[in-house]
């Protein structure tokens, strides 16, 4: 560091002075709050009567501030610079910010428009989902209908075979009666 004097104005030095103060003001408070929580977290009976009196600390912090006025520090790093080429400058940046605006407006535009596409796939997504569900429940009508026919094709089976043991036995019981007709008629 070089032994150069630091030269500030008055308007500096109470500036410094008041931002020290406020510091201590801020750090003391903020302080102040956090012993008065940790009381009350640990059910001191103090914490009762220091953490609202903190709390009104931090309030007035607060209060302060709000009328405290910015500092605002405008320095120029070019030096010996007309206004017209500060002008000129001016109107290049305000250019390429413009083409930066239009870029985005642009990207915009066509983030809307895939949002629309997201938004026709998920209604396209919906469809197909009605349309799996309804195939589903085709599915299990016909499955059921499967299932009645094999049961039909079954009974269809047992009824041909007792159809075929019934003609069987009908053709024995008519072989017995034709042998009783035979039997009882006279020789």
């Amino acid at each position: 560091m070089s032994n150069e004097k630091l030269h500030l104005t008055t308007a500096q030095i109470k500036r410094y002075k008041r931002d020290i103060l406020l510091n201590y003001f801020v750090s003391g408070g903020a302080a102040f709050v956090i012993i008065g929580a940790l009381g009350k977290i640990q059910h001191y009976g103090w914490a009762d009567y220091v953490l609202p009196i903190a709390m009104g600390v931090e309030a007035l912090i607060f209060v302060v501030y709000a009328f405290i006025k910015p500092d605002i520090h405008v320095e120029s790093s070019v030096e010996g610079v007309t206004d017209e080429v500060n002008n000129a400058e001016l109107i290049l940046e305000l250019k390429a910010v413009k083409e930066t605006v239009s870029e985005v407006a642009a990207n915009l535009s066509l983030l809307n428009s895939s949002t629309q596409g997201f938004k026709n796939l998920n209604t396209e997504f919906q469809k197909m989902s009605d349309t799996v569900h309804e195939l589903n429940g085709m599915y299990s009508k016909l499955n059921e209908v499967a299932n009645s026919m094999t049961s039909t094709a079954a009974d269809a089976q047992r009824a041909k075979d007792q159809m075929s043991t019934l003609a069987d036995n009908l053709t024995k019981l008519n072989q017995v009666y034709s042998n009783m007709i035979s039997a009882m008629q006279p020789k």
